[in-house]
């Protein structure tokens, strides 16, 4: 019951939103834009999406190979694909863990905790990329909180080898002692080379996000790489917030919000913003719904 009124509470606001949105935009100016719209820049936009994708699935297909498992690049992308669709519906996309339902069950909990770093290792690259914005666009103070927080994510990614032996040492044996070091032992990749090229990784899917956004937003307005560069990252963030349903209404507003910094209209803010969302997101979820209808659980790892 209380999950069903949380959902409707999510519809309600992103229905407000998005009302409130609607009210900001010059809908003639859109249809104009649309009109006279550069549309090898919305070509281009899109395929820069598709390689942003592209980035993220070599990445899984590299994680879940760790440990010398022998796992196919196609299952790599089938079961990113299950856990990006369950993960578009669920609150600060938790249903992402649901990657592991493609897996044996015996190999379901390293997967969890390899999700977990994935999507860990992506907000430490999103919050680093997020620095120069939050100077320029928002103010100082937010601006060092987001530093110590890229810094200390990236620390704790190099130090996960340290903090596991320290844990170790320290947990008393026993039940609930076993149960923190498997969850610390899930919790951390294999080695510092696994997590420079999970990161280098995560950093160059989020560089095409952020050139991706340029093109689309040069598709109807001219924009700057450097104020797409300050802007997309904050945008990307606010993805996160567990307030709407998939992020609708927050991301397009946070959109017109700073994009209008850079005297970009509202129109085309939002005419990016879901765009963005469509080919980034929605895309794979939609082909994520037919590979959960056919999930089986593995029989062999």
């Amino acid at each position: 019951m209380k999950n069903y009124l949380i959902t409707i509470l999510k519809i309600l606001v992103s229905g407000v939103l998005l009302y409130l949105i609607s009210k900001e935009i010059d809908w003639s100016q859109l249809i104009v834009s649309i009109k006279q719209g550069r549309f090898v820049y919305l070509f281009i936009g899109i395929i820069t999406g598709c390689g942003f994708n592209v980035v993220k699935f070599i990445k899984w297909h590299y994680l879940i190979r760790t440990g010398n498992h022998n796992y196919s690049f196609s299952d790599g992308v089938k079961s990113y694909m299950i856990g990006n669709c369950l993960g578009l519906i669920t609150p600060m996309r938790a249903g992402d863990l649901g990657r592991a339902l493609y897996f044996h069950v015996d190999d379901r909990p390293r997967i969890t905790g390899l999700t977990v770093m994935d999507r860990f290792t992506e907000l430490v690259a999103v919050l680093a990329l997020s620095i120069g914005g939050c100077f320029v666009l928002l103010n100082k103070v937010l601006g060092m909180i987001v530093v110590s927080l890229a810094f200390f994510g990236i620390l704790s990614l190099y130090a996960a080898g340290f903090l596991h032996g320290t844990v170790r040492r320290i947990i008393p044996d026993g039940r609930i002692g076993q149960k923190i070091m498997k969850l610390s032992e899930m919790l951390r990749l294999p080695d510092k080379t696994s997590v420079s090229v999970v990161l280098i990784l995560s950093f160059a899917a989020f560089v095409l996000c952020i050139l991706q956004f340029y093109f689309l937003i040069s598709a109807f307005e001219k924009i700057s790489v450097l104020s797409t560069f300050l802007a997309t990252p904050l945008v990307t963030l606010s993805s996160i917030l567990p307030v709407s349903v998939m992020g609708l209404g927050v991301r397009e507003g946070i959109s017109i919000v700073l994009l209008a910094k850079f005297s970009i209209s509202a129109a085309t803010s939002v005419s990016a913003a879901f765009l963005f969302f469509l080919i980034n997101n929605f895309s794979i979820s939609s082909i994520g719904i037919y590979y959960l209808s056919k999930v089986k659980i593995k029989t062999d790892i």
